[in-house]
């Protein structure tokens, strides 16, 4: 019996990614965010806004509630 890697755990830290051009990868992303943005309209801008804003007051909302116990306003979403 091969005992010699039992005690060697997995280093999932190591540096396994390959070397990417970073200044390369900003530009792809800029670029795709830039297409997706020259697309949207009025209306879409609007609602993304009001899904941001909706997003922001949950996230204050539980913040503001989480040392409740038991948190009321948890129980009607399960």
């Amino acid at each position: 019996m091969d005992t010699d890697n039992i005690d060697k755990k997995p280093n999932f830290y190591t540096n396994n990614l390959p070397n990417i051009d970073y200044k390369a990868f900003a530009d792809d992303l800029n670029k795709i965010k830039n297409e997706i943005n020259s697309n949207l309209s009025e209306k879409d801008r609007a609602h993304l806004k009001k899904i941001e804003r909706w997003g922001r007051a949950c996230t204050l909302l539980g913040y503001v509630t989480s040392w409740i116990f038991p948190n009321p306003i948890i129980p009607p979403f399960f």
